[in-house]
């Protein structure tokens, strides 16, 4: 992926700066001024910092966070979890379109099971600047994943639409499966995604002691997300360690969720992806009702209030963090087409 450039204003004392700001760190020095850049990742946004500046005798200010404002709005958030199979196939475009008026210009879609294979596969190629797909099986369809469907999945990881094995974990609230076909399952297909190289997309429910140690066994070498993460903040903390980002949802605006925020406040900012889990989890105002794209920035807005930070910030955060995990490029999603 090659890094991209975005106009910088260098704010320092007695004067502006301009110059350039490449998307992995680096910054020309000139004189006394160092500028030392955040990586907010590769939109096409301008960049106000504060810079360093260094005094003879080595003595400098460092700045404490950059202040970001987006100059395309239609691509400023992408909603890294949705099932869109679980919308009509005729409202579909619409459901995009309303995402795409809100400011999220993409989505990824999962698969949950046999069925969804081929619709999410569909989906992302009818709308290939919009929508990308995971394919695999869910915790709650394990039991069904034999030979066959197992070739079906490797079969689908060739496919460019595909960027990552998921939606898989463990589910130990509604156990649709037995618990033991749902660690082979995940274990099979968490193995298959280093085998492709891909990220996976991570389920957990009342599971995580199980979990934990699959994952860490696979610490260095596995890359994804724990979506909709709900667990405690020493959990969100090892599920960063071990290399993973993590998952909001719409639960962090909920009333109640104290538990969520708690685990909020301690994660790294640039390891955080926002989503909606549409049709579920839909934010505050919308709780009760169906959840849509369209609401990912809620989520984003109140994340923000958390971190007290620029919601344009956190978006910026996130969709450079979806790129990079997914591997997409920088020029995904793209609102000027479909």
């Amino acid at each position: 992926m090659k890094s991209q450039a975005f106009q910088v204003h260098k704010i320092v004392k007695g004067g502006n700066h301009a110059g350039h700001c490449m998307q992995k760190r680096t910054l020309k020095s000139e004189g006394r001024i160092h500028v030392h850049s955040c990586d907010v990742g590769p939109l096409p946004i301008s960049i106000v910092f504060l810079c360093r500046i260094r005094n003879s005798d080595g003595v400098g200010y460092v700045h404490e966070s950059c202040r970001i404002s987006h100059m395309n709005e239609k691509l400023l958030w992408i909603d890294s979890h949705a099932h869109l199979t679980m919308f009509p196939r005729d409202e579909v475009a619409g459901v995009l379109d309303r995402a795409a008026s809100k400011g999220v210009g993409g989505v990824l879609v999962p698969a949950t099971n046999s069925d969804d294979l081929d619709v999410v596969v569909g989906l992302a190629g009818d709308f290939p600047s919009r929508v990308v797909a995971a394919v695999g099986v869910h915790p709650h369809d394990a039991a069904s994943l034999d030979s066959v469907l197992k070739r079906r999945i490797e079969a689908s990881l060739e496919r460019e639409e595909v960027v990552a094995v998921g939606e898989i974990g463990l589910d130990y609230h509604y156990m649709n499966s037995p618990r033991e076909d749902q660690v082979n399952a995940l274990e099979w297909q968490l193995d298959l995604a280093l085998a492709a190289r891909m990220p996976v997309i991570l389920h957990n429910r009342e599971s995580w002691s199980d979990l934990e140690p699959l994952l860490r066994s696979r610490q260095g070498r596995l890359r994804g997300v724990c979506h909709s993460f709900a667990e405690g903040p020493q959990e969100a903390l090892s599920v960063i360690e071990m290399g993973l980002w993590i998952g909001i949802s719409g639960m962090v605006t909920f009333k109640a969720a104290e538990n969520i925020r708690e685990m909020v406040a301690v994660l790294r900012h640039d390891r955080v992806l926002v989503e909606t889990d549409s049709p579920f989890l839909a934010p505050v105002p919308h709780r009760g009702k169906s959840n849509e794209p369209s609401f990912v920035p809620l989520v984003g807005q109140r994340l923000a209030e958390e971190w007290k930070k620029p919601v344009e910030e956190v978006a910026a955060l996130s969709t450079s963090g979806f790129q990079k995990l997914f591997e997409v490029g920088v020029g995904w999603p793209n609102s000027n087409e479909n």
